[in-house]
């Protein structure tokens, strides 16, 4: 069985904190998520993370040029699960875009329930405490790049 690739953004609001989304039917403490999913045909981990944030949180970067410049051109960050490869790219909201921006998940489940139910925007300590287990590696690698910019 091949591996599935996922690819998504990290993304990081004017005052600091990072945007992150409850995974619909999930009710464990540590059930939040960053943005993204699998690739889809003839699609690169850019279109792909592109999309993906789209669909699960109203973000459209592709037409909007106060985000599109400040992404990252490269992945900061890449994890391998037993069944996926996650690539993940950071978007640094300088300029405040998304500050009262209304958030709204378009991607659904097999029971029409949406992928992404409620949003939050964190400190990377309440981060590590509320995402996946499987994604606090993220929370690592932002620590760094944090300490590596003082």
């Amino acid at each position: 069985m091949s591996k599935i690739i996922s690819s998504g953004f990290v993304v990081k609001g004017k005052d600091g904190r990072y945007l992150i989304g409850r995974a619909d039917g999930h009710s464990e403490p540590y059930c939040f998520t960053v943005f993204k999913g699998g690739t889809e045909a003839n699609e690169n981990l850019m279109d792909t993370a592109i999309r993906e944030l789209k669909e699960e949180t109203g973000i459209d970067i592709a037409n909007d040029h106060r985000l599109n410049r400040n992404i990252s051109t490269n992945p900061i960050f890449s994890y391998s699960l037993r069944h996926k490869d996650v690539f993940l790219y950071l978007l640094n909201d300088i300029e405040g875009v998304l500050t009262d921006f209304k958030f709204s998940c378009s991607s659904f489940w097999i029971d029409d329930k949406p992928e992404i139910s409620e949003y939050k925007w964190v400190t990377l300590k309440e981060m590590r405490s509320m995402i996946f287990p499987s994604q606090r590696g993220v929370v690592d690698k932002l620590e760094m790049m944090e300490k590596a910019r003082c």
